[in-house]
């Protein structure tokens, strides 16, 4: 009786979550979720990620990064291999510019457009470079950081991830 009363006759928009041990049902839009409790995430501090092709396990179960060798698109190697690269998560207000837009976008607006469940939107990896945000995970580059046609690419992959959307 709590799911439907709790989950299914919340409001839009409003947090429609049931837990119960390691397990919680949730709604967005017009879905209903039903996955394993995830454990805390520590977001306080961005990652070291001194070897990008060999990956980066995340914790909490986040699952791993890594990098490959992309034909086109993804990010210039050379910023990879030559900056300092950290992971870490949303503090908020974060801003990217995607190549082809003439202006920056909030991050809390691009998780929006993609329809990305709210309570993921903290959980979603940042990369940086030389203390710039230059990807959110493998859903968008930055510009500063986006491969020109013809350079050398790597393409950022977000393996073993919770559902995101």
């Amino acid at each position: 009786n709590s799911i439907i009363d709790d989950v299914v006759g919340a409001a839009q928009g409003g947090a429609a979550l049931v837990r119960w041990g390691r397990t919680e049902v949730r709604r967005f839009d017009d879905r209903l979720l039903l996955a394993p409790l995830l454990p805390p995430l520590d977001a306080t501090a961005p990652v070291p990620w001194p070897d990008p092709v060999a990956g980066l396990e995340l914790g909490g179960a986040q699952g791993r990064l890594r990098c490959a060798v992309a034909a086109n698109g993804g990010l210039d190697s050379r910023h990879l291999f030559s900056g300092r690269v950290e992971v870490g998560y949303r503090a908020g207000g974060e801003r990217l510019r995607i190549s082809g837009k003439a202006h920056s976008t909030g991050l809390s607006r691009l998780f929006q457009e993609a329809r990305i469940f709210p309570w993921m939107r903290d959980r979603v990896p940042l990369v940086f470079i030389d203390g710039e945000l230059a990807a959110v995970a493998d859903l968008w580059v930055a510009e500063a950081f986006a491969a020109a046609p013809g350079a050398r690419a790597m393409v950022l992959e977000w393996l073993d991830h919770p559902l995101i959307r």
